[in-house]
């Protein structure tokens, strides 16, 4: 739809600008290691008020995807009620996630797990509502890295250190002083066995957890050992899903996200390269910064273009990460 509502010229070659999100959009991981779960449609839509005297425009950004996500979500809470059934938060959220369909962004840290499914959402619901946990929260943290959601490993000292980290899952019960009835079987019925697996080979992990409520415990735990020596200059991205063993269809309950950072030039002063560049593509290169540098100074120098009536425009973004 954006080439036909923002009358995108069509790119050399006659190739298709493959699909994107917007150069602002943000995108993951954030420093403890999350990303986003989902995405919705935020280009050429249209939500202005009869004031503006005009019947449609052309907006896009966070300000109309967000509304379009809580919309779908209200029309899904709508088709479940009108059968006669209710969840939770929780529920939705979940249903959300494991039906949200990937569009072929070629950015993986830009949609999360895909953009919103209204319909196919409210089949899961109705499928799996009332299975064991699914309306149960399950809250994923790594201990040694100050709680963090997600595994970020982006500086490179730690590539060489201890690469297996423990993760905490806690469910997550009502607060309230005195539970009810039902409230009580739930916290005392939970008896999931969850299949473990990581999405790429160079994350191990263990092939199962039993999942308890676990309260006096404080949840269960798991590790993750991940090996690096292998892996090409860049940014690699791994899950850890937990499946129920009995109903994978379920699809994922938890999941812990792994991204580490290997980066392309780690000594010296002066790094050069060669990049080719494709329309919506971005193309990251990652380097080690020098104890006490404090600026640097980038140099771009284009080829001879196909096209002399082309006009490329190149974004480039420069950022330090820093570490305390």
């Amino acid at each position: 739809m954006m080439n036909e509502q923002y009358s995108t010229l069509p790119l050399q070659d006659g190739d298709q600008l493959e699909s994107g999100s917007y150069y602002f959009s943000s995108r993951g991981p954030s420093p403890d290691g999350y990303l986003p779960d989902i995405c919705a449609p935020g280009g050429s839509i249209a939500p202005i008020p009869r004031h503006s005297l005009q019947g449609k425009a052309q907006y896009h950004g966070t300000s109309m995807s967000s509304p379009n996500a809580a919309g779908v979500a209200a029309c899904i809470l709508s088709a479940v009620k009108q059968q006669g059934m209710n969840c939770n938060p929780v529920e939705l959220k979940r249903a959300l996630i494991n039906t949200a369909t990937p569009i072929g962004i070629i950015d993986s840290f830009a949609q999360g797990n895909g953009v919103v499914q209204a319909s196919n959402c409210v089949d899961y619901i109705m499928a799996t509502h009332g299975k064991g946990g699914q309306n149960i929260e399950f809250e994923v943290s790594l201990p040694s890295r100050n709680n963090a959601r997600g595994l970020y490993i982006r500086d490179e000292s730690e590539l060489s250190g201890p690469l297996t980290f423990g993760v905490l899952v806690k469910p997550k019960f009502s607060h309230s002083n005195q539970r009810t009835d039902s409230e009580m079987e739930e916290l005392l019925n939970l008896n999931l066995n969850l299949k473990l697996k990581a999405s790429k080979t160079w994350v191990t992990c263990p092939d199962q957890i039993t999942m308890l409520s676990a309260q006096d415990r404080g949840g269960q735990s798991f590790s993750i050992r991940l090996k690096v020596e292998d892996l090409a200059p860049g940014v690699h991205f791994a899950t850890v899903d937990a499946t129920d063993d009995d109903d994978l269809s379920r699809g994922s309950l938890f999941s812990v996200p792994v991204t580490v950072i290997i980066p392309h030039h780690s000594s010296g002063e002066d790094y050069s390269t060669t990049f080719q560049l494709t329309q919506g593509r971005p193309d990251r290169r990652f380097l080690t910064v020098p104890l006490g540098a404090e600026w640097a100074t980038i140099k771009l120098t284009g080829n001879s273009k196909k096209d002399a009536l082309a006009a490329p425009r190149i974004l480039v973004h420069a950022g330090k990460s820093v570490f305390i």
